[in-house]
């Protein structure tokens, strides 16, 4: 099962957290139950997965030639492709019945996320800004939490929506530095080689303004300060030539840290 479980990312849980976190924070304004957490941190595992089968069946011919992605299954030969796009289409159906169990207002979001995420391994190849595109798609549990918990889209979670775009924009751009050589070798494109040093400016002001659209929110001022605080510390290792994946999976401690200073605000703890 092993090649499967790294197909889907299972063994690299940080991609399901970072999904889940935005639909979390909105759960927690918006009071929801303990039944909805359980289902969108689900929905979150499923989705990411099928998100990954997706993008390595895309990006199979170009993920042999870049070091950090040469030993993933359909690049070393150790998934079938065949077998690969049956386990994406268990995926999305299970997906399909976690919108159906939530109001109807969320089927035709899901009908306009699906194609976002076929088409996000796309966009290193037509345009530099593949990130800003991942913080579009992946982010839409913010909305589907709105939904899920009053019926409708609610001018907060449009603002924590914005955010974690911005949160994307920002921990995915660091990311992508350590390979910003070998992206350069196959000409796929990035926000790390389009803004090359002034990547951590541009991190910088992406955590500056999603703690602004978080005040604007109504979101605890505590929070804020955890993402102004939690964003300096990146930048701050970006310039010590710090390991990008270290600051990128620290990025789930961000996310839980906004979580319960969303939960004590409520409790007034």
């Amino acid at each position: 099962m092993h090649p499967f479980i790294a197909l889907t990312r299972l063994d690299k849980p940080i991609g399901i957290w970072l999904t889940f976190f935005p639909a979390a924070w909105v759960l927690a304004l918006q009071d929801a139950a303990l039944w909805h957490y359980v289902l969108f941190l689900f929905g979150a595992a499923v989705m990411r997965s099928a998100g990954c089968i997706i993008n390595d069946l895309t990006d199979r011919d170009f993920d042999p030639l870049v070091a950090r992605t040469k030993a993933r299954p359909l690049a070393a030969g150790t998934v079938p492709v065949r077998q690969a796009y049956l386990l994406l289409l268990i995926l999305l159906l299970i997906g399909l019945l976690i919108v159906l169990a939530l109001p109807f207002q969320a089927l035709p979001l899901a009908l306009c996320t699906v194609p976002l995420i076929v088409i996000y391994p796309w966009m290193k190849r037509i345009t530099w800004w593949p990130q800003l595109f991942l913080g579009i798609t992946f982010n839409m549990g913010a909305l589907f939490a709105s939904i899920a918990t009053s019926g409708h889209i609610t001018h907060t979670s449009i603002f924590i929506y914005a955010a974690s775009i911005l949160w994307t924009l920002g921990y995915d751009t660091l990311y992508a530095l350590q390979d910003k050589d070998d992206d350069a070798l196959i000409g796929v494109k990035s926000t790390a080689r389009r803004l090359g040093r002034y990547v951590p400016h541009f991190a910088a002001a992406c955590y500056v303004l999603m703690g602004g659209l978080f005040w604007l929110a109504g979101v605890t001022p505590a929070a804020v300060y955890v993402v102004w605080a939690h964003g300096a510390w990146q930048v701050m290792l970006t310039f010590k030539g710090a390991d990008g994946g270290r600051i990128f999976r620290s990025n789930q401690w961000l996310g839980l840290a906004v979580l319960f200073a969303i939960f004590a605000a409520i409790a007034n703890i």
